[in-house]
């Protein structure tokens, strides 16, 4: 049985995740809510731009970025090192058939609630514009 493969949209969504970790400590997890004293990040909306008479795709996704934390300071200093690792690097990942061609801050990092275990919870946004193309078959 061969292995399942990987669409483009998920193998590009998990290169920004790798990007975003390399700029901060706690791990980074899939989904909307974040684990005490930490970050998540989950895939929220998006649309195909134009497509090219070689049906290549110039598509966008809104990813939010999310963290938690007992210090008020860390949970927004995380997220603010997020958007400038992903926002101002200058050699965005790519795979087999796809390319990120920018990624920008659609919402900065903002309070959002301090929860029933005193745990702050912050919120934020990037949108990642990216090329995809057919695979060779």
């Amino acid at each position: 049985m061969s292995e399942p493969t990987i669409s483009a949209y998920q193998d590009m969504f998990t290169h920004v995740v790798s990007l975003a970790q390399t700029a901060v400590t706690p791990s980074i997890v899939i989904g909307s809510l974040p684990p005490l004293d930490g970050i998540s990040m989950a895939l929220t909306s998006g649309a195909t731009e134009t497509t090219s008479l070689d049906k290549g795709q110039r598509q966008m996704v809104s990813i939010v970025i999310n963290a938690k934390s007992a210090n008020q300071q860390d949970a927004l200093e995380w997220l603010a090192l997020i958007h400038e690792a992903l926002t101002l690097t200058e050699s965005y990942p790519s795979g087999t058939n796809w390319q990120i061609t920018n990624i920008e801050s659609s919402e900065l990092p903002s309070y959002i609630d301090r929860e029933q275990n005193k745990q702050y919870l912050y919120g934020s946004a990037v949108r990642v514009y990216y090329y995809i193309k057919k695979g060779n078959e």
